[in-house]
């Protein structure tokens, strides 16, 4: 039930106040005056109610209403966002930074050679201003990461974090189904062929999106964890298995599907192989059965899978290598491939980007890895190796510890480790996901998983015993 939190204080208060000044003043200098009462009312949440409601909220706000779709309002949901993060950071730890979380050596190191990466390439790009803004922009996530880190103190957050990214999820999967409607399901997928239809809002706005299978591995996990061993949750989590099956089709991502696959076979692997065995069988059974029996279904999966288009990825890696071998030890700049990618490309694929098509967005060379070193130089190809190298080595050690010591902490770990294991492979064929300058839709949903393994890689280093039946009960 909720509550109304006693709790407050003269910082407390302060804190509030200024940033109901701030609002206030947004609201009569700015035309979005929606906006701004939306922010105040966000104010009064805080002021009230409990952290868990707001940090849910701003979760789902975060990664909702700050997409393309709403491109206008971004500034104005993700400003006032990031100060409700701060005041509830401030609340709890007030200015003595010795009481603030400590995050892993690991990936302090990482933050650190992510950040010299990105000076040293800004400062020799052409674009100057471009990649500082980029540079800004991945401090400010990075910033944000860690409040939504520091708020794991108390595991019941955890499943607040888990499911806020589930209602991200199914949010977002009404619009992409509101969408269908609207056209029709052959003009929606029309987009992706490249015909005359860009015009059209349907799927190709959505392929970016990484929550879609960080949900479903997520989802994956929660059957086998014991508190929803029940019959109502295994319909709810069925259901919600089944949507989240048809939002990834609908979001026409061949490499979120792939990640998804590979995911889901690794947590399977892990906690219930002979399952994955039998659904291995059933599935080979199924699709033979279909293809050898009904050529129209046949027909339909090879133009949604457009395995014609695969030979496309060897022009932007191509690409990609022209650019590395021209700008070894520096790149271009962060987020400044796009401005010389005509210059690289062969004239073949140069009708792909025309500007009534450029909701696309920026050309890339459609595999991380080489984007970041054609971005950054030789350190951003280090960068780049060594965040996957500190992920699995967090992960592997989350695993080992916590498969005697707790249930619970041990199935998170596999399924975050499988999500890790999807979005690796995807970035040999895609750039979106994690590192991508602080586009918060992108890279929010792999952090927030990230941070829940950091949380759970930190504990499990600490003595404790396999205390209490569900590791999500209050302390």
């Amino acid at each position: 039930m909720l509550t109304i939190n006693p709790k407050i204080g003269n910082c407390d208060l302060f804190l509030t106040l200024i940033a109901l000044v701030i609002s206030l003043y947004l609201s009569f200098t700015s035309e979005f005056l929606l906006p701004q009462i939306m922010i105040i009312v966000g104010l009064t949440f805080l002021y009230l109610f409990r952290e868990k409601i707001l940090l849910a909220a701003i979760i789902i706000g975060l990664l909702t209403a700050t997409s393309e779709h709403f491109e206008q309002y971004r500034l104005f949901i993700t400003l006032p966002s990031i100060i409700l993060l701060v005041i509830l950071f401030i609340r709890e730890f007030g200015f003595n930074i010795k009481d603030y979380p400590k995050i892993p050596g690991e990936i302090s190191f990482f933050i650190i050679l992510l950040l010299l990466t990105l000076t040293l390439s800004t400062l020799n790009s052409s674009y100057f201003l471009t990649s500082l803004a980029a540079s800004i922009r991945m401090f400010i996530f990075l910033f944000i990461s860690y409040l939504f880190f520091s708020f794991l103190r108390n595991e019941k957050n955890i499943l607040i974090y888990i499911y806020s990214l589930i209602s991200v999820l199914l949010v977002i999967g009404t619009l992409m189904i509101i969408d269908l409607f609207n056209v029709g399901i052959q003009l929606y997928f029309q987009r992706v062929l490249l015909t005359s239809f860009f015009n059209l809002q349907g799927s190709l706005a959505y392929t970016g999106y990484t929550v879609f299978f960080i949900t479903i591995s997520l989802i994956t996990s929660m059957f086998f964890l014991e508190r929803f061993n029940t019959n109502k949750y295994k319909i709810i989590l069925s259901s919600l298995f089944l949507f989240n099956i048809i939002v990834l089709i609908l979001a026409n991502s061949r490499g979120g599907i792939a990640a998804s696959i590979i995911s889901i076979l690794f947590i399977l692997l892990v906690l219930n192989r002979p399952l994955l065995v039998k659904l291995f069988l059933s599935v080979i059974v199924i699709l033979l059965v279909i293809f050898l029996t009904n050529n129209d279904i046949n027909e339909t999966v090879n133009t949604y899978l457009r395995l014609e288009t695969a030979s496309d990825r060897e022009v932007y890696w191509q690409t990609g290598i022209d650019v590395i071998n021209d700008y070894p030890l520096f790149g271009l700049g962060p987020d400044t491939f796009y401005k010389n990618f005509f210059s690289y490309s062969p004239s073949s694929i140069l009708a792909y980007y025309r500007p009534e098509i450029a909701i696309q967005g920026k050309p890339h060379p459609h595999n991380f890895f080489l984007f970041f070193t054609a971005e950054n130089g030789v350190l951003g190809f280090i960068t780049s190796i060594s965040f996957f190298i500190i992920f699995f080595y967090l992960s592997v050690g989350a695993i080992k510890r916590t498969r005697q010591l707790n249930k619970e902490y041990f199935i998170l770990s596999v399924a975050i480790t499988g999500i890790g294991l999807g979005i690796f492979f995807r970035s040999f064929i895609e750039v979106t996901g994690y590192l991508i300058y602080g586009y918060i839709t992108r890279d929010l949903p792999f952090w927030l998983t990230f941070i829940i393994l950091i949380f759970i890689y930190q504990k499990s280093k600490k003595e404790f015993r396999p205390h209490k039946k569900h590791f999500f009960d209050e302390n």
